[in-house]
């Protein structure tokens, strides 16, 4: 029975992170937007969602004292955060959708906190391999095997898209399986390592044939501080020097990419509006600045039919769906101090992430601050990877949760241990 019981444990987290990656659901419901949200109308999926966020947070805490235990201890910064967005329903263009996204919102978050109090690292990743698995593979199934279902038309034809609404999507997804793939390859042993180096080049394909250039930008940023984090611990005598030639590096980086920027879209077939992200960023900033105290309400701004978002589409000239810059998109949602607030998550978070898996150097953390650096440089394109259900926002604040419900309450008598960097993986939950 224990057997069973885990693999129903580990089928529900996997079904999950699945559904908050926005994979499967395109094939039977109708895609959305581009959001990969449920419409409003859709209670199917909101059901669906719903009844999946309380079977993990269920599985994972298991009574109610261990939910009370996540409740009782929230981290400050995320529970301000959960609680702007509630309270911004007061003055949002669209009550309703602000309440119900920013509920959603703390349901993520609250998963999250349960993943951090039950597991460790290594079988959190353990369960992102297996949805990374079938995710991809799925997709280039369906992409070899179902082209009409798996490859799109116009305007991207050719694009894979396997089981998303969007080859973004697939783009993104493959991105993240990579990271998840190369930690393993780095934590692993041998025959666990072939195995996730054949799903690492598998999402590789899939990356490519997506023609998600964005995704691959940011991917190949975030393996440099993957291989970066992996090889701290050997390269004691350059630490130094590494640490003041990547600012330097940076810089030249910088300027180079300034100077050819024309030959650089043109070699990734892209124009220099960024397909038309530019003008529609823009327009976005002249609405920022109408309502920069307190924003439009969490997720308000772009409502379908809205005449605030035909307006956009007009200026913009074409129908954009979100604001393709996340940073952009919190400024509409939440004003200016929501903005500086999210800063303030991003660098606590950051911070969690390098002293969880440089300083400690915990068993299968190596992956924490490239994801987050992926989902920094990833949201500057693409907003929605970050929204109230998606499996960035999971990402995101997985780190600060791990710190919070594992590292803030180690007894003394395991700081010992913990110094070799072995038992804080085994941990066992308060309660």
């Amino acid at each position: 029975m224990r057997h069973i019981a885990r693999y129903v444990e580990s089928a529900i987290h996997i079904f999950a992170f699945c559904l908050l990656s926005g994979a499967f659901v395109p094939l039977w419901r109708p895609p959305i937007v581009y959001a990969g949200v449920p419409p409003e109308e859709d209670l199917l999926q909101q059901a669906l969602f719903l009844f999946t966020f309380l079977s993990g947070i269920a599985v994972s805490v298991r009574t109610p004292l261990g939910l009370l235990v996540i409740l009782r201890r929230p981290n400050i910064l995320v529970a301000i955060l959960c609680i702007y967005a509630i309270l911004s329903s007061i003055w949002s263009a669209a009550p309703e959708a602000t309440l119900r996204r920013s509920l959603a919102l703390l349901l993520t978050i609250t998963y999250g906190s349960a993943l951090a109090y039950k597991y460790n690292y290594r079988q959190i990743l353990y369960f992102l391999s297996a949805a990374y698995t079938l995710m991809l593979l799925s997709s280039v199934l369906i992409a070899l095997f179902a082209p009409t279902v798996g490859i799109m038309g116009l305007p991207h034809p050719g694009a894979w898209r396997g089981v998303f609404g969007d080859k973004i999507w697939l783009g993104r997804a493959s991105a993240l399986g990579i990271l998840v793939y190369a930690s393993l390859i780095l934590e692993e042993r041998r025959i666990r390592r072939a195995a996730s180096l054949a799903l690492l080049c598998m999402s590789a394909v899939a990356l490519i044939k997506s023609n998600a250039v964005a995704a691959q930008v940011a991917l190949s940023l975030a393996l440099g501080v993957l291989l970066t984090v992996w090889l701290w611990p050997f390269i004691r005598r350059i630490r130094i020097a590494l640490l003041l030639e990547i600012p330097i590096i940076g810089l030249v980086s910088i300027i180079l990419i300034t100077l050819n920027l024309g030959a650089i879209l043109e070699r990734l077939d892209r124009d220099t509006t960024l397909t038309g992200r530019i003008p529609l960023w823009g327009v976005l900033l002249h609405y920022i600045q109408d309502q920069a105290l307190l924003g439009y309400g969490y997720g308000a701004f772009w409502q379908s039919g809205d005449v605030r978002s035909g307006a956009v589409w007009y200026r913009a000239g074409w129908d954009a769906w979100q604001s393709h810059n996340f940073y952009i998109e919190i400024a509409l949602s939440l004003g200016i101090p929501g903005l500086l607030l999210w800063i303030i998550v991003l660098t606590t978070v950051i911070w969690a992430s390098i002293f969880v898996s440089v300083y400690l150097r915990i068993h299968h953390s190596a992956f924490c601050l490239p994801v987050i650096i992926f989902l920094s440089i990833y949201s500057a394109t693409d907003s929605s990877i970050l929204y109230w259900n998606s499996i960035g926002t999971l990402f995101f604040f997985l780190p600060l949760l791990f710190f919070q419900y594992k590292i803030r309450r180690i007894s003394p008598r395991s700081d010992t241990a913990i110094k070799v960097g072995v038992p804080l993986d085994r941990i066992a939950p308060d309660g």
